[in-house]
């Protein structure tokens, strides 16, 4: 006589949920790493060339969004909302003749389509203080001259989600 093990609805139930929560995390963790990347990478060449590469940040945008979709990250509105805030950067970029890097409102569109609108929101002023900060402090210093100086935005970007990934170790994002 063989033995056939006993498959209860619940421990299926509980097993699903398991998995489903380990999967989440996992696409969690991806998601943050993939951006540390972008970011990293991003800064560097903003600081050399003063650019943003267009393809590996369009490359990053796909990603979150399917990471997002395929996992149930966040939803399509959260998405929307965030990548709106790059939106509004690129209004920024064309209504000050460039004085805002397009290249910038278009990696931050991809931070929200990875992250959704309050984070997003939260980098985006992080960044802009530290940014502020750094140029008064180098303006003092005679570093630079004023209104004239070319600044890179992405390093201050990615400090500043550093930050905010420091501040997730602490918190259920």
């Amino acid at each position: 006589m063989a033995i056939t093990p006993v498959r209860s609805a619940a421990a299926e139930v509980k097993v699903t949920a398991i998995l489903t929560e380990i999967l989440t995390e996992i696409q969690t963790e991806i998601q943050k790493t993939a951006m540390l990347i972008l970011l990293a990478y991003c800064s560097k060449e903003d600081i050399k060339t003063k650019q943003i590469p267009v393809i590996p940040v369009a490359v990053f945008m796909i990603l979150g969004l399917f990471l997002n979709l395929k996992y149930e990250g966040i939803g399509i509105f959260q998405m929307l909302g965030g990548a709106s805030i790059g939106m509004v950067m690129l209004v920024f970029s064309i209504l000050s003749g460039e004085k805002v890097g397009k290249g910038d409102a278009l990696i931050l569109g991809c931070v929200g389509v990875f992250f959704g609108f309050y984070p997003t929101l939260f980098m985006w002023w992080g960044s802009s203080v530290l940014l502020a900060v750094y140029g008064v402090v180098m303006i003092a210093l005679k570093k630079i001259s004023g209104r004239k100086a070319k600044l890179p935005y992405i390093p201050f970007l990615l400090t500043s989600y550093m930050l905010c990934l420091a501040a997730w170790m602490f918190t259920d994002m």
